[in-house]
C-alpha cells in the first residue's frame, strides 16, 4: 500500500525504528502533505497526480538536506 511504499526509504536509512515506527513516520508525512486518505491503496490503482504526491512523500521522507 501507499504507506509501505512511502516508508520503504526508511528501511535502510534510519534501521534503528521498526517497522510501525517507520509506518507511522511515512503516515505523518503524509498527513502533513494532506495525502493521508491515499495511505491504504494500492499504488496501481492510483491517479497520476496521487503517484506524483506519493513519489515525493517518499522522497521527503528521508528527510533530505536538500530537495529540488
Amino acid at each position: 500500500n501507499v504507506t509501505d511504499n512511502v516508508a520503504f526509504g526508511l528501511h535502510s536509512m534510519r534501521a534503528r525504528l521498526t517497522r510501525d515506527q517507520r509506518r507511522d513516520y511515512a503516515t505523518s508525512i503524509l498527513t502533513d502533505m494532506e495525502a493521508w486518505h491515499l495511505k491504504d491503496r494500492s499504488p496501481s490503482t492510483l491517479s497520476a497526480g496521487e503517484q506524483q504526491r506519493t513519489a515525493l512523500a517518499r522522497a521527503l521522507v528521508v528527510d533530505p538536506l536538500l530537495f529540488l
